[in-house]
């Protein structure tokens, strides 16, 4: 067996980048992996990688896509405070009178992600429960690592499969429905289905289904795709569009607290709630060119990162900083030591969001989500989530973490649960 080489430098990153654009490297995962993404790791590995990704890179990625779900960003981190208000409120009496945050910013972080890709009232209460339920059995399928489990109901893996089929039977009942709708001209253009229908052909149980594409489309520039492949690739877009997000939002929680005396944080507060006092705060063009919002978010990705490492395999032999990597071989992508490097960043351990203005990191150096055509199809949506939310937390909302409770655990992902009190700045009137 061939030992796993290990990036630590930015230099190796950008590298392995290049050659996993050009076909030569392959992310890798564990076989269970395998089974519980099945039709969607095409979008990671595959011939369909890039007919995928042409299709869903304009659904998030232009300012225009993301401005025009601005409203139900702002409607669901709204929520997500009034909801952790109304529990303090519930447990002020309770001898734990804590509120525990990342269940919240999972419900968050979910909701958000749902009403971007499904029209508003597609999904009722009982269908998000499903979802939710379902979800949360195929998730934690993949910390069991024991492929003989498949089978075995019992087991976590097993558990995960019979979760993985039921989101699958539900994501085909809801893609059928977009399609009635789509077909009715009553979609909603502004939901991410609607445009996805546009650019793709379906087929299920083997017939092509009908979808009245705009005339001006050529139907041959349609992607052809299973209601399989459909019904994984939104599991694993609403999965990787909130499981990661909801870290990040106690993440930013936590940051928030910890280092409230620094001077950069103190300014930030104080220039958000001068736009809050202007009602000019919670606007997409305000939230999306604010500067010191974007730099006080990439220092908590950089200090607090999500994913804590990545494997790559070699499919062809390749060379790496002059060393020639041989077909077969596996590199591990550690991010805690790429964001820790001192040759990138000056004082790595000090948490400074003002290095981001000083010192602009290259997008060539630093890639949080990815780099190329690899990168996380929703990183701005991301951003934008966070950028709300900080701005609600410095703004709308005073709260307390318990310093005694700061659980975090660590696997494929990093992630951070803290225990907090919530109260509203705003009086009702």
């Amino acid at each position: 067996m061939k030992p796993t080489l290990v990036a630590t430098h930015p230099s190796t990153l950008s590298q392995l980048f290049e050659h996993e654009r050009k076909g030569s490297i392959h992310s890798q995962w564990p076989e269970t992996f395998n089974h519980l993404m099945r039709d969607a790791l095409p979008t990671i590995n595959g011939d369909k990688h890039r007919k995928i990704r042409k299709i869903m890179n304009p659904l998030f990625i232009p300012n225009a896509a993301l401005n025009e779900r601005f409203d139900v960003v702002m409607d669901c981190t709204q929520k997500l405070f009034a909801t952790l208000a109304e529990h303090t409120l519930a447990n002020q009496h309770n001898a734990d009178d804590f509120v525990q945050l990342r269940p919240q910013a999972l419900s968050w972080a979910f909701d958000i992600i749902l009403s971007v890709v499904f029209p508003k009232g597609m999904i009722d209460s009982t269908t998000h429960q499903s979802l939710a339920s379902n979800f949360h059995l195929w998730v934690k399928g993949f910390v069991d690592m024991n492929v003989a489990n498949l089978d075995n109901p019992e087991s976590l893996l097993g558990q995960a499969m019979i979760g993985k089929q039921n989101l699958i039977e539900i994501f085909t009942e809801l893609t059928l429905e977009c399609i009635d709708q789509y077909n009715a001209k009553t979609l909603d253009p502004k939901c991410t289905m609607f445009k996805l229908l546009n650019a793709v052909n379906i087929i299920h149980n083997g017939q092509m289904i009908k979808i009245d594409h705009e005339q001006n489309d050529a139907a041959g520039q349609k992607v052809e795709l299973t209601m399989e492949e459909v019904a994984d690739n939104l599991t694993l877009l609403v999965s990787a569009g909130h499981d990661t997000t909801a870290s990040s939002c106690c993440n930013i929680a936590y940051c928030l607290q910890k280092y409230g005396d620094n001077e950069f944080v103190q300014q930030l507060k104080h220039d958000l709630q001068l736009l809050d006092a202007k009602n000019e705060l919670f606007e997409f063009d305000t939230i999306s060119n604010h500067e010191a919002l974007d730099h006080f978010v990439k220092e908590v990705f950089r200090c607090y990162p999500t994913v804590t490492f990545l494997q790559k395999r070699f499919v062809n032999d390749c060379v790496i900083n002059g060393y020639t990597v041989e077909k077969g071989n596996t590199m591990m992508v550690n991010w805690n030591m790429m964001n820790q490097c001192d040759e990138m960043f000056e004082d790595p351990l000090v948490f400074d969001p003002l290095r981001w203005a000083q010192n602009p990191i290259s997008k060539k150096e630093y890639y949080p989500f990815g780099l190329g055509s690899k990168k996380c199809v929703g990183w701005k949506l991301a951003y934008l989530e966070l950028k709300v939310l900080t701005a609600m937390f410095c703004t709308q909302y005073d709260y307390e973490l318990d310093p005694n409770r700061v659980e975090k655990g660590i696997n494929l992902l990093s992630f951070m649960d803290v225990h907090g009190k919530f109260a509203s700045l705003k009086k009702s009137d």
